[in-house]
């Protein structure tokens, strides 16, 4: 949960520093009415974080079968996927948005993923 309070604070704070503008009625059909700026995409970032954060726990969980463990991670990774993909098609934001948004999660991923993993006695107690 703290991961993706962080994640959400970095996307504000990078919103107001980069000041992009979402994508105008005249350049694309907008399907969403959106509020403040564009890069980095919010909700890709914390898809990204948070499902990404649900994959890193249970690939450390020894109550799931390998089989189990791939299918969890890939319902994960499609909702990262669609998320992504949505965001686009609703006209909210640019691919490079989306890209920025998922860029940024991988990086803060790794970063918290290094302090998760490197207590392995989380993933011995799960």
């Amino acid at each position: 949960m703290i991961s993706t309070l962080f994640s959400g604070v970095l996307g504000l704070g990078l919103k107001i520093l980069i000041n992009r503008p979402r994508p105008t009625q005249d350049l694309v059909l907008l399907l969403e009415d959106t509020k403040y700026q564009s890069f980095p995409s919010g909700h890709v970032l914390f898809y990204t974080v948070f499902f990404g954060s649900i994959i890193m726990i249970i690939m450390t969980l020894k109550i799931f079968s390998n089989k189990m463990k791939i299918f969890l991670a890939a319902a994960c990774l499609g909702m990262i996927f669609m998320g992504a993909v949505s965001r686009v098609y609703l006209g909210a934001h640019w691919f490079t948005d989306v890209l920025g948004g998922f860029i940024l999660g991988i990086l803060f991923l790794f970063i918290t993923g290094h302090y998760y993993l490197k207590d392995s006695w989380i993933g011995s107690k799960l």
